[in-house]
């Protein structure tokens, strides 16, 4: 079990290009130096970057801000771009930075750099045919049974007509093709990475065993959930690791299987009450369980959670409702066995959907993240 301890603050917003704050970005480790590429807010957004050797320390770079509104094409607003995504491909170091168009239009920017700290800008992931909500934030690329999926996380797509996707943000991903070298991509449309009300900017990283690790912030900008509702003063909390693959263009999420080493209760459910067949699962408030639900099963079951969360399955449609304060989502399922694996904790709960087929091969292609 990982111990963690509290470190002081490794950025600050306090020079000319971050005084209005030092947003997100990645990292990338390289000749035993931990380099962080970050966005500076001011009135412009530009892309900096601070170096550390102990993984504590971190000096910013000399040259900052090393991406700024002289190497800003066009049509990008300057005021709209940011979150740098560090990624190396072909012998070539890249920076995928989200963006805005000044037409209005998501996308995102691709930059190019001979070295770690001098970039030029490429071109633009997303043209007349991949649109989807307004700015698109938080970008990443990788690559999965030899297909490359890309990840992002458009703003306003509840305004779209295009696309269903009720949140007022979404994480979506498409696979496809997309050669940074020589500028050319091809998306498969867009699907949501969460099916859940909290969830947004999500980042993976690739661990030592080869394994895709995606990690997401439990929150939503503009959100009405409690933690806001109630002033707490902290902005929301990020989601349990989750190992990916690919199955058909879809994405499958799996919680890491780290987790199962942390399980201290062995039987969870044994000590549920059950009452005219409803789960509830409130006196319980943390736990890692599995229901499995199969095509035999014909009654409706509604599982409480913190008393203010409903998830009902109705065998009769196929159907999954969740039901939180009167916000719903509903999600249908055509496969014989269901199965759904539950992490709760004293403030949120995953829900993480399998798709078992009768070989019960087990496709966790539904995710619900929820505070």
């Amino acid at each position: 079990m990982t111990i963690w301890e509290h470190q002081k603050i490794a950025l600050a917003p306090q020079d000319h290009y971050d005084q209005l704050g030092c947003f997100s970005g990645s990292a990338h480790f390289e000749n035993e130096q931990l380099y962080l590429y970050y966005t500076g807010n001011t009135q412009v957004q530009t892309q900096c970057l601070a170096v550390s050797n102990n993984f504590q320390d971190f000096e910013k770079f000399i040259g900052n801000p090393f991406i700024n509104t002289e190497h800003i094409p066009e049509h990008i607003d300057p005021a709209q771009l940011r979150d740098p995504k560090f990624i190396q491909k072909d012998g070539f170091n890249y920076l995928l930075l989200g963006a805005l168009t000044k037409n209005g239009h998501g996308t995102i920017a691709v930059f190019k750099g001979q070295t770690l700290t001098d970039f030029e800008y490429q071109f633009s992931l997303g043209d007349e045919t991949h649109r989807i909500g307004t700015m698109w934030e938080c970008p990443d690329l990788m690559t999965l049974d030899q297909q490359d999926v890309l990840i992002f996380s458009p703003q306003y797509t509840d305004r779209d007509p295009q696309h269903d996707m009720p949140n007022l943000h979404s994480a979506v991903y498409s696979v496809g093709a997309i050669d940074l070298e020589h500028q050319t991509c091809s998306l498969n449309g867009f699907h949501l990475i969460d099916q859940g009300f909290d969830f947004y900017a999500p980042q993976t990283l690739q661990d030592q065993e080869g394994r895709r690790i995606l990690i997401a912030w439990m929150d939503m900008w503009e959100s009405d959930n409690v933690t806001h509702r109630l002033e707490h003063g902290w902005s929301g909390c990020m989601t349990y690791p989750r190992e990916l693959s690919l199955e058909n263009k879809r994405l499958i999420q799996r919680p890491a299987r780290e987790l199962d080493s942390l399980r201290q209760l062995k039987s969870h459910l044994d000590h549920l009450k059950v009452n005219s067949q409803q789960l509830i699962l409130s006196p319980f408030p943390v736990y890692d369980a599995v229901l499995k639900i199969t095509a035999a099963s014909k009654a409706v079951y509604t599982l409480i959670f913190h008393n203010t969360m409903t998830l009902t399955h109705d065998p009769a449609s196929k159907h999954l409702l969740i039901n939180r304060n009167g916000q719903q989502r509903q999600l249908h399922y055509d496969k014989e066995v269901l199965e759904l694996r539950i992490l709760s904790d004293v403030s949120s709960v995953e829900l993480f959907i399998c798709f078992c087929h009768s070989n019960l091969t087990k496709l966790c292609r539904s995710a619900l993240s929820l505070i």
